[in-house]
């Protein structure tokens, strides 16, 4: 009967280190992947941050852009304004050549004052 023991004894202790090799091996894979996985971490937080200077530069870019062309915007429309005020006086001076009175000057979207003064300079 001891060597019955004695042989389920062999056995259990031969199944305990084939189950603690195996832990091992596990562990070592377990270590292994968490080392891959921190590394990719590392990466992607890495990739994540360069990501983020990039949009935030990029955003400033636009920002700064948007704001260049509504400056742009405010000069044209500026200059629409005074391309017809100028035409308005082109348009009132031929009236004046022509021989054209106040009224027919104030038809070029001139004011009353601005008719008159047109008129007297022409004069001169």
């Amino acid at each position: 009967m001891s060597t019955v023991i004695a042989g389920l004894a062999l056995l259990i202790s031969v199944f305990a280190l084939f189950v603690a090799i195996r832990a091992s091996r596990a562990s070592k894979v377990v270590r292994t992947n968490t080392l891959m996985l921190n590394k990719k971490i590392i990466k992607t937080q890495s990739e994540l941050k360069s990501n983020f200077s990039t949009l935030t530069g990029m955003g400033q870019r636009i920002l700064d852009t948007q704001n260049k062309l509504e400056l742009l915007q405010d000069k044209l429309t500026q200059q629409d304004f005074y391309d017809k005020r100028e035409q308005n006086y082109r348009q009132a001076d031929k009236m004046i050549a022509l021989g054209g009175g106040e009224e027919d000057i104030k038809e070029c979207g001139l004011t009353t004052a601005e008719a008159r003064l047109m008129k007297i300079l022409k004069a001169k």
